[in-house]
């Protein structure tokens, strides 16, 4: 059975390892239910039930049980980018991806300032946005997401940052604005949650002042402990947005001075970078149907659930 018969396939957007710097194709698969199935019943019959010793005193089911390689199945179905191409395929630099209800693929190219959309054979519907400061245009960037109606809304972190609201058919339909002083933009997660309010996970944090100087005051909403992660709900009705979860993070490392830089409204932001960690856990996260969504924050296997109230509903292990 071809791949694109199976409506419950997964799809996955890979990289080519050997594309030319400054260029990117990206490979579209489809990996198979039944293939994933049958990996997780090999799994399951590796790891044992619940409670059983499988050797060595571990305990299958548990943190001490043994870890089991999972090689799940894929099978290409289309090719995007090319490094000698139509002008719309050689990408400068994709920073995300998402699809639509129809299977459509929508490409963000940062380089480029704008959205590349293609269909389920890989073939170009339309590109959205430009470069530019105007409705519609586009000056930096940073991550796009498909709302539950298939809008399709880009965040620009451009001066004043904002949500460029699209139609389904690519038209330019609003800008929501960003309150520059809460000090809250979303990076590069970001996920719809059913309501069309977006989950951003590690939100970029901005301490900004208004009258030409550095402030010390700033919202508590945008105050994170430093041995945490910010988990934040953006509206695109004006509303400011708000942390609804504090993620688990290792503890800081020494932090440089503050480089500044002022916008042309007089507005300064104050940057400050952190030294890098030889070793950092990733921040996952997923939308639920219910509205609670799934985190993972550290390297210990577990999953946790939570309401959009910042509870801890229940954590998968």
């Amino acid at each position: 059975m071809n791949s694109r018969s199976r409506p419950h396939a997964q799809s996955v957007v890979s990289r080519c390892a050997d594309a030319a710097p400054g260029r990117a194709a990206f490979t579209i698969r489809l990996s198979a239910l039944l293939a994933a199935a049958a990996a997780l019943a090999l799994a399951a019959s590796a790891c044992g039930a619940p409670g059983e010793e499988t050797g060595g005193g571990n305990v299958a089911g548990s943190m001490d049980g043994p870890d089991v390689m999972l090689s799940p199945v894929t099978e290409e179905v289309y090719t995007v980018g090319a490094l000698d191409g139509e002008e719309w395929e050689t990408f400068g630099r994709v920073s995300s991806v998402a699809f639509d209800s129809k299977g459509n693929l929508h490409v963000l190219d940062e380089g480029a300032n704008h959205v590349v959309v293609v269909d389920r054979e890989g073939a170009l519907l339309r590109t959205v946005g430009k470069a530019g400061g105007g409705p519609g245009e586009l000056q930096s960037p940073i991550v796009l997401v498909i709302l539950s109606d298939d809008r399709l809304a880009v965040f620009d972190f451009g001066m004043p940052g904002a949500f460029d609201v699209f139609g389904p058919d690519g038209v330019f339909v609003e800008s929501v604005t960003i309150d520059m002083t809460a000090g809250m933009f979303p990076s590069s997660t970001l996920l719809p949650l059913p309501d069309d309010r977006l989950l951003a996970v590690e939100s970029m944090r901005l301490r900004i002042a208004g009258s030409g100087a550095l402030s010390g005051d700033v919202d508590a909403q945008s105050e994170v402990p430093e041995d945490r992660r910010p988990v934040d709900v953006f509206f695109l009705d004006g509303t400011p947005p708000q942390t609804v979860y504090h993620a688990w993070d290792l503890p800081p490392t020494e932090v440089s001075d503050a480089e500044t830089m002022e916008s042309d409204g007089g507005a300064t932001i104050a940057m400050r970078m952190a030294q890098l960690q030889a070793f950092q856990p990733g921040l996952h996260a997923g939308v639920l149907s219910d509205g609670r969504f799934a985190l993972a924050d550290s390297v210990g296997h577990r999953v946790k659930l939570v309401t959009m109230e910042g509870t801890v509903d229940a954590v998968l292990e």
